[in-house]
């Protein structure tokens, strides 16, 4: 006799069997199932350790993006002056200026909605 033969003459059913769903208890009450975002922040250590990293890992990467341009920006303003040419840098600067201070906005919200 297998265990679900034995458990059939006894009168017993496997959970699976039931009859229960999600959303009822065993005594029969409907309840909604806890959120998982009910879960005690500890439960999500990994996960957030994760989001702080992307969130420095933009930072850092968005610190690499600004020298880069500056290097770039005071080559061609060096090679655009040797040529007697007007560099158009400020208007590309500005516009990257506010570029890179919206992304500090959106790290700092990701940065307060975790907390």
């Amino acid at each position: 006799m297998t265990a679900d033969e034995s458990a059939q003459s006894s009168g017993l059913q496997p959970a699976t069997d039931s009859g229960l769903n999600g959303s009822m208890s065993p005594d029969g009450d409907s309840r909604q199932q806890t959120d998982i975002d009910d879960r005690p922040v500890g439960a999500c250590y990994n996960e957030l350790q994760a989001v702080k990293a992307a969130v420095n890992a933009a930072r850092a990467a968005d610190a690499r993006v600004k020298t880069a341009l500056a290097a770039f920006w005071a080559c061609r303003d060096a090679a655009a002056a040797t040529a007697g040419i007007q560099s158009p840098s400020t208007k590309a600067a500005s516009f990257l200026a506010t570029t890179f201070e919206g992304r500090e906005d959106d790290l700092r919200q990701i940065e307060k909605l975790i907390e």
